[in-house]
Formats: C-alpha cells, structure tokens, sequence
C-alpha cells in the first residue's frame, strides 16, 4: 500500500465532509477524522496511511503540519480540491469513506471524547494534568496498539455472527460502540472479555430456542 501525502488525505476529508453533507468539518473534527484514518489503515493494512506524525494535545490528536495549512487557509483554496480523488489510491479512499461512514456525522466534541480513550493518546498525556496544553508524539507502535485492538473486536464479533447463525440465533448481534469502550472513571475495558460474554450469551439463547421448539 502506498504512503500517501497528509495533506492530500485531509484536503480530500474536508471536501467529502461538504460533498456528502456531513456535519461541517472544523479544525477539531478534521485532526480527529485523520486519526480514525490513520487508525483504519493500520487496521486493515498494518501500514499507515501517510507518514506524519499526531501530537497528543488536551483535545486529543493533532498532525501540526495539517494545523499550519488550516491556518493558512489552504483549505480555503478552491483550486486545492481539483482532481484531489484522483491523487488517492483505490484503497486509500475506501479507507476514508469507511471512517466518515462512521464518524462523519458525530460533532467535534464528541470525537475528541472517542480519541480520549485512545491507548496512544493516553501514552502520549503521561506526566500531564487533565486539561493541561501538551505537545507529546503520538508514537505509531502506540496508535498499532489501538488499530490491533479494533482487528480483534471485529474478529470477535465475525465469529460471534456465525455462532448464531449455527445455532439458528437471533441474527441480532449488539455493537459494541467504541466510544462506549470506556467506564465513567477513565479506566479501559477488556473488550475481548466483553465480546466473549455476547457469544455465550448467544449460545445460551440459541439453546434455549431449541428447548422451547422441544416442549412445544
């Protein structure tokens, strides 16, 4: 897969925010939006979709290089955006869109929540106060971290999927949102113990189907 160019990435998420009629993406939004797509080509790829680095700032992650073009209003610039998908591989769009499919409608606010309960961002605060400024890398082995987490969660949930299709199951199967990932106290949850207990959860429905099919 190749690496693409930062600013590329951003100018295309910023221009599919608007063609796509997301909620209007803010400077906020926009270093959040390109974290989750970073995070999703190390899911899929283990590769990073560019090669900039994040700085771990109160808000949650920020690429400084993408802040002085924001600032710059290179954003701005109408001609920036012409032919902007064709300098994008294949893969490297569907990488975008699938993050926008998700995260496109959220508020700024509320992604900055999510990436708070990022392993690597958390990495990236040691040693700083809550709510205190802070310019620490976010380091890519870090963000790796995060990206096999989600690989697992998925995992979890494929097998989970055809569990209760074997046991002729509700095809229902709950979606473990991540920014629900965290308790109230900060603390992380075992999300492969989570996912454990929604497919004996699964199994035990499935089994009592069948019992209620036998009385019957």
């Amino acid at each position: 897969m190749d690496v693409e160019d930062v600013m590329d990435v951003a100018l295309y998420i910023y221009n599919e925010c608007f063609r796509k009629k997301y909620r209007s993406p803010d400077e906020m939004k926009l270093h959040k939006l390109l974290y989750f797509a970073q995070r999703e080509s190390l899911v899929r790829h283990d590769q990073p979709l560019f090669a900039e680095e994040f700085e771990g700032w109160k808000y949650g992650p920020v690429c400084v290089s993408v802040r002085r073009q924001y600032h710059s209003r290179q954003f701005e610039d109408e001609k920036k955006y012409t032919d902007i998908a064709q300098k994008l591989s294949a893969e490297s769009r569907d990488i975008i869109h699938s993050v926008l499919k998700v995260y496109g409608e959220k508020e700024s606010w509320s992604l900055s929540d999510i990436t708070h309960g990022e392993y690597s961002w958390k990495q990236s605060r040691t040693g700083i106060r809550d709510g205190e400024n802070g310019s620490n890398r976010m380091l890519l082995d870090d963000i790796r971290i995060d990206a096999a987490r989600i690989r697992e969660r998925r995992n979890r949930l494929k097998k989970a999927d055809k569990a209760g299709a074997l046991f002729n199951s509700a095809s229902y199967v709950p979606v473990i949102h991540e920014e629900d990932l965290s308790a109230a106290t900060g603390e992380c949850v075992d999300v492969a113990e989570q996912i454990k207990k929604i497919c004996n959860k699964l199994v035990r429905r499935a089994k009592d189907e069948k019992a209620d099919e036998k009385a019957e």
